[in-house]
């Protein structure tokens, strides 16, 4: 380095730069280089250095060996060997120019970059600026170099660091802003702006109380006031933001406050989520909730809920009723509690262990399928058919979370299927009996006819006593028939003067038969006769209806009582005010037995209602007897309450007890004909010529046929009978009823009689419309209701015939 401490002192401003110089010159500024670059000795990441403007001579301070990471003794001398030795390839270029362009009148050399080789031969970026010193042949470049390698790495972080917030901020599904001390927008990220629908121009400088729909301050307005009062340092909740044109958007915002140097203001920092789409889903969450609860509430079947386990949760309303219980809170809490409260069966009869209910087996993971099975509420003794679907419910990771079990009521079903059944077999029962019974009338007619013209024959005392013995025989007969048909509805419905209280005394021997010892008969019939207009068959199965249904009642024994008298029945006031009354007939029967709630009294005369056990009962017993009181001009009525037992009233319009319009023969005189033809129709040669035997001894002109055809070719053929006495039921294709229309097509003046102890009641209706209008005569008869029958058609009367 250049003496110039003995030059002169002055003051120099020369581009910007200060120096200082003196007499002495060069010694002043070589001590005062001295003295800086010994300030900067212990620094390695700057160091001053010299290079002559001369020659290019370089002088190092102590540092520069650690600062250019090479040994003292190879620390290059001159600049050139220095932009050869230090200096990378890439950047000698550029560093050798601003290098060769310095000479003596240059003072200051801005700062400028290149990279330079450590010793590990890693790059390292330098920052070096210069300041001129010196005159004439001691002018010299003082280098400050400075190790900005970590610098420019920080700010390279730094800027990558920026640019991937901004991506971030940019490219964000989620809004974020940013909000100064009074609550205004000084950034806002594209999503936030999408979610309003607003531009980012038109939000900044807007405060965030503005896009606030929150008129009651408790949508978060007023803890947001509290954050920017810096009363709060966060806010976090749910609040509504009006975007474009009013549009309201549902958001989740949480806010906080920014740090900042000490005095600087407030700045908040905040991220804001639409929750529109979690709501919308939460809404059709409980739309569907309400949905599957509406239909669990209001199936018509039943549903059972149970946990993992097995243990019952919930049950609808169609549930509670089927197990009998009133609500939920009932339910057995525990399993083995079912036990206690319920037995279950198989349809064979046979029990079922706990284990293997369809609930239980469902919570073992097994799938239950249209399982039937009878369950018995063990407190009441109600049994229910019940068909069982069970399916155990698992989750997403397999997990079973319940159990759902469908129960369907098939009780009444199979009540249903029962009297269905019970009907076939008694259809099945009709028609057998029916054939049966019309050929046992045949065989009666023929004794009963044969035997009335034995005893006309033969007027001995003991042949009559014989005949009238058979002829008892022939009528008890006769009436085994008559109900047979009545139970099997094969039987033809007519009505006639019954003496109601002799029919009911008539059946007292075979009631006592069918009651058993247990149950004790009271009879209090008040009355010597009481006669009404029915159909006497119906009446009998009313009544054993009656005592049959009474009987159950009382499996444990008890008390029947019969009873019948004759009321007076008011039927209302007449236009003088009077009030009318009639006379009625009320057969009482009353049980001391169960009796029935008020609900199975308002259900006991529905068809194939009962509250017997399956298979015990069809459930038409109590509508056959308000049918045949209704068919009887008359009503029933019944009384009866949960334990102490039921009693059933049957009313029937009484009759005066004088002869009426067919009445008025004694039991002696028989109505003889004057000679009319009769054509007897009947497919039974001996029925018709006992009958045909009858009818010349009653005085009239008789012809036959065994067929309604044949009867038909005698009418074709010219003849012309006054009335047809023909069988209903016949081979062929026309039976009595069809015979009578066609003969009343082509003899309008001819009249018919029918005959029958059985009829098929598939009739259409125009069969039965024409036989409402002939007069029915039924087998077996006696020779007295024959000419009876004959002569009031003939007569166009009415005396024993049923219409």
């Amino acid at each position: 380095m250049p003496d110039v401490e003995n030059q002169p002192k002055r003051l120099n401003r020369s581009a910007g730069t200060t120096s200082l110089e003196s007499s002495t010159g060069s010694k002043v500024t070589a001590g005062l280089l001295k003295r800086l670059l010994s300030l900067f000795t212990d620094h390695d990441d700057v160091c001053f250095w010299q290079m002559s403007l001369v020659d290019g001579g370089l002088q190092f301070p102590d540092n520069a060996p650690d600062f250019f990471h090479c040994d003292r003794a190879d620390l290059p001398t001159a600049v050139t060997e220095w932009l050869r030795r230090i200096v990378i390839a890439e950047d000698r270029s550029k560093v050798s120019s601003l290098v060769s362009s310095l000479n003596a009148k240059s003072t200051y050399i801005p700062r400028f970059s290149f990279r330079i080789y450590d010793k590990d031969g890693n790059v390292r970026w330098i920052e070096q600026r210069g300041a001129a010193t010196g005159t004439g042949a001691n002018s010299q470049m003082v280098w400050l170099s400075q190790d900005v390698t970590e610098k420019l790495r920080t700010a390279d972080a730094l800027d990558v660091t920026n640019v991937t917030l901004q991506h971030i901020r940019d490219t964000a599904e989620v809004g974020m802003i940013m909000l100064d001390s009074r609550g205004e927008f000084t950034y806002c990220n594209p999503a936030f702006c999408s979610m309003l629908a607003l531009q980012q121009d038109a939000l900044i400088g807007t405060p965030i109380s503005h896009l606030l729909d929150d008129p009651t301050g408790h949508g978060g307005s007023r803890k947001l006031a509290r954050l920017f009062r810096g009363d709060e340092r966060s806010f976090q909740g749910e609040c509504t933001l009006i975007g474009r044109d009013g549009k309201r958007v549902s958001t989740e915002s949480n806010l906080w406050l920014l740090p900042t140097p000490p005095g600087a203001p407030s700045a908040f920092f905040g991220m804001v989520t639409s929750i529109e789409e979690r709501l919308n889903a939460l809404a059709l969450l409980r739309q569907e909730r309400d949905t599957l609860r509406a239909v669990f509430d209001n199936a018509d079947f039943g549903l059972v809920l149970a946990d993992a386990a097995g243990n019952v949760t919930t049950l609808n309303a169609v549930a509670l009723e089927i197990f009998g219980l009133r609500d939920t809170s009932e339910i057995p809490k525990r399993i083995p509690n079912l036990k206690r409260y319920y037995a279950c069966y198989s349809p064979d009869g046979q029990e079922v262990p706990l284990a293997q209910w369809p609930l239980f087996r469902a919570a073992r993971n097994d799938f239950v399928r249209d399982l039937d099975l009878v369950v018995v509420r063990k407190q009441t003794g109600d049994s229910r058919y019940l068909r069982y679907t069970c399916t155990p419910v698992f989750d997403a990771n397999g997990q079973k979370r319940l159990v759902v079990c469908s129960v369907a009521d098939l009780t009444e079903i199979r009540r249903l299927h029962e009297a269905l059944s019970q009907s076939q077999r008694l259809e099945a029962l009709g028609r057998l009996a029916g054939g049966v019974a019309h050929d046992f009338n045949n065989v009666l007619a023929v004794i009963a006819g044969n035997l009335e013209l034995i005893a006309d024959a033969v007027p001995d005392e003991r042949v009559s006593a014989r005949v009238a013995a058979a002829r008892d025989a022939a009528e008890t007969g006769m009436n085994i028939s008559q109900r047979l048909l009545t139970i099997t509805r094969r039987r033809l419905p007519h009505r006639k003067r019954v003496d109601v209280a002799s029919r009911i005394r008539a059946m007292v021997d075979l009631i006592e038969r069918t009651l058993g010892s247990a149950i004790q008969l009271k009879l209090d019939i008040q009355v010597s006769s009481a006669f009404a207009s029915l159909d006497p068959g119906d009446l009998d199965a009313a009544f054993l209806n009656l005592v049959s249904n009474a009987r159950d009642a009382m499996p444990k024994g008890g008390v029947l009582q019969i009873s019948l008298q004759l009321v007076s029945s008011p039927l209302g006031k007449a236009e003088n005010r009077d009030e009318k009354t009639r006379e009625e007939i009320v057969l009482s029967v009353r049980d001391t037995g169960s009796g029935m709630s008020q609900k199975t009294l308002r259900m006991a005369a529905e068809p194939f209602f009962t509250t017997k056990p399956a298979g015990k009962g069809t459930g038409l017993g109590l509508t056959g007897v308000y049918v045949f009181a209704q068919d009887s001009g008359g009503r029933v009525e019944i009384e009866s309450r949960l334990g102490s037992g039921t009693e059933v009233k049957v009313y029937l319009p009484s009759l005066e007890p004088v002869n009426e319009i067919g009445e008025t023969l004694d039991d002696t005189e028989i109505p003889l004909g004057s000679g009319q033809t009769v054509l007897v129709v009947e497919d039974d040669e001996l029925v018709r010529e006992v009958t045909c035997e009858r009818l010349l001894r009653l005085g009239y002109r008789v012809e036959q046929a065994d067929s309604g055809d044949a009867a038909i070719d005698l009418v074709n053929n010219g003849m012309v009978p006054a009335c047809v006495l023909s069988d209903i039921e016949m081979p062929g294709e026309l039976s009595g009823v069809l015979l009578a229309i066609k003969l009343q097509e082509v003899l309008p003046n001819c009249k018919t009689v029918l005959c029958t102890g059985y009829y098929d009641p598939r009739l259409n209706g125009r069969e039965r419309k024409e036989m409402s209008k002939l007069t029915i005569l039924s087998k077996p008869y006696s020779l007295k209701e024959l000419a009876t029958a004959v002569h009031g058609a003939l007569t166009g009367g009415s005396e024993g015939t049923d219409k």
